[in-house]
């Protein structure tokens, strides 16, 4: 076995904890130093004892400690009372960085309830991906209730040593809604407001971008909202055969 120099861990540790690497390449880097043995100072904390804090950290706290997730100082404290074991929390942060753990860290996700969801993904995918040969691909959605706001007071420009301001307070011109269709192959944006957000509208929408593709064939991905279904909609799409709707709730 090649013992590693001194430069070298310390350029293998550098990545564990890089943003300028990809994950495997921190991962391929903690293997290669978990292959050699250390030549330090024995680790004075035993293995069990890591097993368990790393354990620990990866569920929730108990109800007990009033937490909704782990600060090292706090495990640090549960472990010492509940478990007798004694560690510092410098240790407790210095393991989660060494195996990529940041209980602080709280991130999203979302299950559909649409039972045909696995074909609508294939479907929209496909469309973005391998789209149909000659057909534009709009991406279209609407932003609802956008604020018509106006400064009191014209910007002051910006000057030497001083940014552009603009007075804190506005009035209120009402509202608007925005309705926008992306094309997947060249970025551009066709947008067009309108007083309301309803299948009227949709429609008028729909028109103004058809009107913009003379004789091309449109594909249209949306959401499930009611204005883009139903009766209205279906007699739309009946005189523009051209246009295709696919939904992808």
């Amino acid at each position: 076995m090649v013992e590693l120099s001194d430069d070298a861990r310390g350029e293998l540790r550098s990545k564990l904890y890089s943003d300028a690497y990809d994950r495997s390449v921190a991962w391929r880097a903690q293997i290669v130093l978990w292959d050699r043995k250390s030549t330090g100072r024995p680790r004075s904390v035993p293995a069990e004892t890591r097993a368990r804090i790393l354990a620990l950290t990866r569920t929730t706290p108990p109800g007990s400690t009033g937490l909704t997730h782990w600060f090292s100082s706090e495990m640090a404290k549960y472990l010492k009372q509940r478990e007798g074991i004694s560690v510092s929390h410098n240790f407790i942060a210095t393991l989660w960085r060494e195996h990529g753990l940041q209980p602080w860290r709280q991130g999203t996700f979302k299950l559909s309830s649409e039972p045909d969801f696995a074909a609508k993904v294939v479907d929209v995918v496909g469309l973005y991906l391998d789209p149909p040969e000659g057909a534009v691909v709009l991406s279209m959605d609407e932003k609802t209730q956008v604020q018509a706001l106006d400064r009191t007071q014209p910007l002051l420009p910006m000057d030497f040593g001083k940014t552009e301001k603009r007075t804190h307070d506005y009035v209120r011109h009402g509202t608007t809604n925005l309705f926008a269709a992306l094309n997947t192959s060249t970025g551009e944006v066709t947008g067009h407001c309108f007083p309301r957000r309803r299948t009227a509208e949709f429609i008028k929408f729909l028109d103004q971008v058809n009107s913009r593709h003379p004789e091309k064939e449109i594909r249209v991905i949306v959401d499930n909202l009611s204005t883009h279904n139903g009766k209205q909609i279906d007699e739309c799409i009946g005189k523009h055969p051209n246009v295709k709707l696919h939904y992808y709730m």
